[in-house]
């Protein structure tokens, strides 16, 4: 069986989808081939039903200024919330409020200033704030590159992690999407089926072919289709399981010099909100935690007040936790949120009403969370970037050049990216 389109778009994440809306609305025939069973790729909003209220178990936040999501947003009508909150920190047996910042902050920027070449972030540490008196400093960088960034510390660009941690952009808030990222996805999706781009799930590409002035796409389930162009949106890691014909060239190496994070969700729902009176505190407007436990950060879904904590590891620890069992890193997440606000660890079991641990490094369609910057991380992601004789583009967060890569707002701007590099090939 054989289809003919003029463009196929490679997966139906966020910039598969946005991909497909630019180039279906000038008139396009397009064709969306999704390996999954469902669309959004590492965006992955539960349905009430499985936790009895709206939860994502992937992206979940949208960061900063975010232009494209935020236009998005104004045209379906949906609704960012900003999440103004407290947070937090428990370090050594104590709960306190705030963060606090990195000690010897100054000297830090001072290294960093005075770098005249990239380098990784633990042999700057272990260059210039080896020792005892750095230790909190190397754990608090240490902690920013692993867990915010998904980054292995010993390939992550140092330059890349100081100019997060001390650029000031003028938008520091975060927020989240009235009904979860599912509602701008399903926005997208109305799109495309109005405008004519089919959607076909569970369709896995393993090969693409150019030749004869078309591109020839084979799929694990025997089905052939054909095209004039193809935008491949595939988080990193699968490119290379794509045969190309003729091959891609450096490209394969260049994958494997950017960098690809680790990351894994616990989802806790109880009964109610137990922790708000913890410790002695008033813990209503909590929503971020820090600690050094063996799940680093937690949050809350303040201001809403639904009743559900997420878990959050990032980075090279992140694989180890996912090989555990489900009801082990359930019971190390109890014991955790029993340490932090000194509750009994007996009572949070009783609390909880529903969990889900979701494991992103095992997961076959992604093997992982998001990309971060390695040390020549920009020229091999230019690489990769680059067309394959007008024929085939590639798109995805870890391939946008802009500020907001490795997030949903670098994929959806790296979609729009490509449907206008197709148009004007």
């Amino acid at each position: 069986m054989a289809g003919k389109e003029g463009i196929v778009v490679v997966g139906a994440g966020a910039s598969g989808l946005m991909a497909a809306v630019e180039l279906a609305k000038r008139g396009n025939d397009v064709l969306i081939l999704e390996a999954r069973k469902r669309t959004g790729g590492r965006i992955w909003t539960l349905p009430k039903s499985r936790l009895g209220c709206v939860a994502e178990a992937g992206a979940e936040f949208v960061h900063g200024r975010a232009p494209v999501t935020k236009k998005l947003a104004r045209e379906a009508g949906i609704a960012l919330v900003p999440t103004h909150s407290e947070l937090w920190s428990y370090y050594n047996g104590v709960l306190e409020k705030g963060y606090g910042w990195m000690p010897e902050q100054q000297e830090l920027m001072e290294r960093v200033k005075g770098l005249k070449q990239d380098m990784p972030v633990a042999a700057f540490l272990n260059r210039y704030f080896h020792g005892k008196k750095y230790a909190e400093l190397r754990a608090a960088v240490l902690g920013m590159s692993e867990g915010y960034d998904a980054a292995d510390p010993k390939r992550a660009s140092m330059l890349s992690l100081a100019n997060e941690v001390f650029t000031d952009d003028g938008e520091h808030l975060q927020y989240r999407i009235a009904g979860g990222y599912a509602a701008l996805l399903g926005f997208l999706e109305g799109r495309c089926e109005k405008l004519g781009a089919a959607i076909r799930l569970g369709t896995i590409v393993k090969s693409i072919d150019v030749g004869e002035g078309r591109v020839r796409l084979s799929c694990q389930d025997g089905n052939e289709y054909f095209a004039d162009k193809a935008i491949v949106t595939v988080p990193l890691p699968l490119i290379g399981r794509i045969r190309f014909r003729p091959g891609i060239g450096g490209r394969r190496y260049a994958v494997r010099r950017m960098g690809y994070g680790n990351a894994m969700k616990v989802l806790l729902k109880f009964r109610r909100r137990w922790w708000t009176a913890c410790r002695g505190y008033d813990l209503d407007r909590l929503e971020f935690i820090r600690s050094d436990l063996p799940i680093r950060t937690w949050w809350t879904q303040y201001p809403d007040k639904v009743p559900l904590i997420t878990g959050w590891l990032a980075g090279p620890g992140a694989l180890g936790m996912a090989r555990k069992s489900e009801r082990q890193v359930v019971e190390i997440a109890v014991r955790s949120l029993s340490s932090i606000f000194d509750v009994d660890t007996e009572r949070v079991r009783k609390e909880l009403a529903g969990s889900m641990v979701v494991k992103w490094p095992l997961d076959p369609m992604s093997k992982g969370a998001y990309s971060y910057a390695t040390v020549g991380y920009e020229k091999a992601r230019q690489k990769v970037a680059e067309p394959i004789g007008n024929r085939i583009f590639f798109a995805g967060e870890a391939l946008y050049g802009g500020s907001s890569a490795s997030t949903v707002e670098g994929a959806f701007a790296s979609g729009i990216e490509a449907a206008k590099a197709v148009l004007d090939s």
